[in-house]
Parts: structure tokens; sequence; C-alpha cells
């Protein structure tokens, strides 16, 4: 009976090791510090994975559904570098990532920065209104271009009352009609372009783990318009021009990082408020009408009062 387990058991082991296919997905073993994880590749949902949790998981150029509504997704390490720092989940390919279920979704603990999303080539991110969103400690755009569609209120959030931190030195696009709220690690040559739509709001609420100080970075308002606000803790702010043109900020160690404005045209305004007894610097631009709009509106007016005065 020995002898059959031992013969049973090694090719066990040897499939351990081997890449697996699994529906629409490879599912490639690889190692960091002698802790396995996968290198995930192809299309589908993930319930269409061979597990629901991995130590840590690469994506080699993959567009998954996360429209898990009964198990949680997750990777679990806070510990290994992937690249320069500690993340959990890594996209080395161009990859899409839609987040349609309430089963959950979560990269590392999210209860510090570590464990994070290191994101290394194109990729875009739809999260949906009513799905469980996004729980991770960090999002880290790393000189590539992340595309960041959020339909649902804080579609990325921690395990801890701070939220998601941003790292970007590539391009962020964020797309959202919904509040959003961010910690802001600030680096050089890093542009931000945002369209934000139906009253909603995006904060910085700080500024943490800026490595290098008298860095500049560029926030962007697509078609020169924000139907919204975008909010600034004022406890990281240094300065700010008057013509929203520039705002300079700093972290806890003093290091300081000017955010040039761009994009924003004449109807912007910026105030000083607090909420929930928190200060924060408010930039916001409603867009208003042009003046031929203006003559449609008030020519319909006169047509619809005259059609009024002749029933009358």
């Amino acid at each position: 009976m020995l002898i059959m387990k031992k013969v049973f058991l090694l090719p066990l082991c040897a499939a351990a090791f081997a890449v697996s296919s699994h529906a629409s997905f490879t599912e490639t073993p690889t190692t960091i510090s002698d802790v396995e994880g996968v290198i995930i590749a192809g299309t589908g949902s993930v319930s269409e994975l061979s597990a629901t949790s991995y130590n840590f998981a690469k994506f080699g150029g993959t567009t998954i559904n996360f429209d898990n509504n009964d198990f949680l997704f997750q990777t679990t390490r806070d510990d290994l570098k992937i690249g320069s720092a500690k993340y959990s989940f890594s996209i080395d390919a161009a990859s899409t990532i839609n987040v349609t279920g309430t089963g959950g979704v979560q990269f590392g603990s999210a209860t510090t920065a570590d464990g994070g999303i290191s994101v290394n080539a194109a990729t875009t991110i739809n999260i949906a209104e009513g799905s469980s969103g996004i729980v991770t400690g960090k999002i880290a755009v790393l000189g590539t271009t992340a595309t960041l569609n959020l339909y649902k209120e804080d579609a990325f959030s921690t395990n801890s009352s701070s939220p998601t931190t941003l790292t970007n030195t590539g391009t962020i696009n964020i797309n959202t009609d919904k509040n959003q709220s961010f910690r802001w690690d600030s680096r050089s040559g890093s542009t931000i372009n945002f369209t934000i739509t139906d009253g909603a709001t995006v904060v910085f609420k700080r500024v943490t783990g800026m490595t290098k100080t008298d860095t500049t970075s560029t926030m962007n308002f697509t078609d020169g318009l924000v139907d919204g606000t975008l909010m600034f803790a004022l406890s990281f702010v240094t300065s700010y021009d008057e013509t929203l043109s520039q705002v300079v900020i700093h972290d806890s160690s003093s290091r300081v990082a000017t955010i040039n404005l761009t994009g924003l045209d004449d109807a912007a305004t910026w105030t000083e408020e607090k909420i929930g007894g928190v200060n924060y610097l408010c930039i916001s631009a409603i867009p208003v009408p042009e003046a031929s709009t203006y003559a449609v509106i008030f020519g319909v007016a006169a047509l619809g009062f005259a059609f009024y005065r002749r029933r009358k």
C-alpha cells in the first residue's frame, strides 16, 4: 500500500506546478520569495478560475468579470515585493477588470497601503453601481495608463478608516458620477484626467508616502468643465493659486509637491468649507449654458407663453 501511495502522489505534486487551463483562463504557477502565486491570462468570469483565493496573482492580458455574488475573491499576502514595493496583485499586460457582482473583490488585507494593486500595463477598471467595488490599500499606476470608470460610491475602499491610496507615475483617467475618496501619493510627471458628472465629489483626504520633495504633477479636467467638485483636505495644502491654476501640497514629512490644475474654464470657483469637522479646499465648476443655449431656452419659453395667451 505504501508503494501505491507514492506512485499516486507523484502525479499530484507534478500537476501542482504545471500550467492549468480552466474554462477560458490559463493559470501558470509562479513564485515570489518561495511563496506560490499564479499568472492568469484569458477572458471570462471569476467563477471560471480554479480558486477564489491566491497568495498573489498577476494578470497577463486578461479580461475578467467579477460577477460573483456568493463568494469573495481575494489575494491574501501583504508582504511580497512585486517590483519596488509590496503588492499582492499586479497587471503586467493590457487588461480589463469589470466588477458587477456583490460577493467582493479584495487585494491584500487592505488595512495598509501594502498588498495592493500594481498596474504596469494599460488597464481599464469598470466598477458598476450596486456592485461590491474593490477593497485594496493601494492602486499604483506605474508609467502606464489606467482608466477608472467608477459608477459606485467609493468604488475603491479599505478595511480601515483611511481611503485607498492612489499612486501615479503615468496617467490615470477617472470617470465618475458618484462620490469618491482617496489618499494621494504625488509623483513627478504624472497626470490625472477627471470627468466628473452628476454633481459628484472626488476628495483627496490625505497625502502620504511621497518619496521625493519638489515633485510636479497635473490634474486635468476633461472638456474644461466639472459637473461636481474636487476637494483637498486643507491640512495638507501648503498654498494655492486663487486663479485655480495650482495647488501646493505637503505630506507629514514636509515633502512638497505642486499640482498644476488644467482644463478648468471660467465657470470654476473655489471655496474653503468645513465638512464633517474637516476643512477642505473645494474646486467646482457646474456647466453654464452658452449664449446660444440661452437663446433657445428663452425662445421656447416665449412660444409657450404666446400659445398660453392665445388659449386664454
